[in-house]
């Protein structure tokens, strides 16, 4: 199969909703929404003639839908209109891969809208792709994650709501779409340990950390060996780059110092 446009991956939180002229007349109950019919969803790629999204519940084909993704800055939330072209169960917890495409019939998203979620995902991926930046980025995130989890479970919260808080603490989207699915996965009766298998975002150290814990009864435990491990990594992980980057910035300066001099002493 030959794709007709670039595909970026990418972890966005959005939400769907039915659109009321759909073609495919959809009722969603209300423990599946807000109440309003929007539904938390996660865009896991995206190309300029659609998105590929994971959703917690069953939509069929054809049906169209306003997809609706909060934009970091004064951007605002986004709004794309597509209609859903594939359909495919990747998890039983249950979680299903919806492939939206804008240039379905009843699709309207105009140019300038695609434009912006493409360089929303661009940028999300651009740090993480300096190896040294990126490590420091995912440490200091997985840090915050685990010591307010560690925190919120230690102060007899749910762990469904310490999952969420610690999702939107961690300041990642990335992180904070797979801690939303995590707590919709533990939310319908499932083990924390199995949800962590479908979290991109966390490492294999911290899955079986956390998955240790759970079997052991001690996640606060857990987490605080987690955070502590990532703070030490993002601060020797620093101090390392600055030691790359200072003499880098000397040598930038004698060379604005060097142009500078032979501007005004040669001749003209």
């Amino acid at each position: 199969m030959v794709r007709r446009h670039e595909r970026l991956n990418c972890r966005l939180p959005a939400t769907v909703r039915v659109r009321d002229d759909s073609a495919v007349p959809i009722s969603l109950s209300r423990t599946v929404g807000d109440g309003a019919g929007c539904v938390p969803v996660t865009v896991v790629d995206c190309s300029e003639g659609g998105v590929g999204i994971e959703c917690g519940c069953f939509l069929p084909r054809a049906t169209t839908v306003v997809l609706r993704v909060p934009m970091s800055g004064i951007d605002g939330t986004l709004e794309c209109v597509g209609t859903i072209q594939r359909v495919m169960m990747i998890s039983r917890s249950p979680t299903y891969y919806l492939g939206v495409s804008f240039a379905g019939e009843g699709a309207a998203t105009d140019a300038a809208a695609v434009e912006r979620l493409l360089g929303a995902c661009r940028k999300q991926g651009a740090a993480h792709r300096v190896p040294t930046v990126g490590q420091i980025l995912r440490g200091m995130a997985l840090a915050r994650f685990s010591r307010v989890l560690g925190l919120g479970l230690t102060s007899g919260l749910g762990l469904v709501e310490v999952i969420e808080l610690a999702g939107k603490a961690s300041g990642r989207a990335r992180l904070k779409a797979d801690a939303a699915e995590m707590a919709r996965h533990v939310k319908a009766g499932g083990l924390l340990a199995d949800s962590l298998r479908g979290c991109e975002y966390l490492t294999p150290f911290t899955r079986r950390m956390l998955a240790a814990g759970e079997q052991s009864g001690e996640v606060p435990r857990m987490c605080g060996v987690v955070a502590r491990h990532y703070e030490r990594e993002s601060s020797v992980l620093s101090k390392s780059l600055s030691t790359v980057i200072e003499p880098l910035l000397i040598v930038g300066i004698a060379g604005v110092v060097l142009v500078v001099a032979l501007a005004i002493f040669m001749p003209m």
